[in-house]
Order: structure tokens, then sequence, then C-alpha cells
């Protein structure tokens, strides 16, 4: 949280929200697609799979550090920064809207949860 709260969102301009746009949409669809393949090469069915895949799309705390590491290190610039808490910020939101999607509703409102 630390990182994102330095964050300077003042040089936000049309190439860093075209950017974050296509950085989030990469974020989104790559880790579906590659852990939704992981869990469907260990016997998942493809409906679970996907649950996975989407359930890790708002995993982006690593993104955080390895963009800062990056901004340290002189490799990544730091007008780029924003566009990375923009495309944290929209997977991690975005995500239970997905979940929901992908999952349904498994238990009706008429029927009781039963305990296990």
């Amino acid at each position: 949280a630390g990182i994102g709260i330095k964050t300077d969102l003042t040089g936000l301009n049309s190439g860093v929200l075209i950017f974050s746009a296509v950085l989030f949409a990469v974020a989104v669809l790559s880790k579906i697609i590659g852990c939704g393949l992981g869990a469907k090469m260990f016997g998942l069915t493809n409906k679970e799979a996907l649950s996975v895949g989407v359930g890790m799309v708002a995993r982006g705390e690593v993104a955080f550090m390895v963009a800062q590491k990056g901004i340290n290190s002189g490799i990544i610039d730091e007008k780029i920064f924003p566009a990375v808490v923009l495309a944290v910020i929209g997977a991690t939101l975005i995500t239970p809207i997905l979940l929901k999607i992908v999952a349904g509703n498994k238990h009706s409102q008429n029927k009781p949860i039963k305990a296990v």
C-alpha cells in the first residue's frame, strides 16, 4: 500500500492512460490464461480452471514491487509507474465481478446451504 500511496498522478496524460489500459488487458488475460492452464493441467474442470485464473487477476502487489525495483535501478521510467498503479487497481476492482460471472450463483436463495 505504501508504494501506491507514494504514486504521483499529476503526470497522467492520454499516453499513460492508454498504456495503463493495455497493461490492464494484458495482465488480466495473461493471469486467466496462465493460471487457468496450470489449473487445467492438474486435473481441474474447465470451469474450475477458469475460476482459478480469474481469482488470480487481483494479485497485483507483485507488480508494485517489481515496478518499484525497476524504478530504483533505473530500468523503468517513473512516468510509467502511475500506469502500473491504475492497472493494478483496475484488476483488483474487476476480479469480484468476473468471479461472480464465472462462478455464477451455485446456491438458490430458497435452498439452505448444508454444512459438511
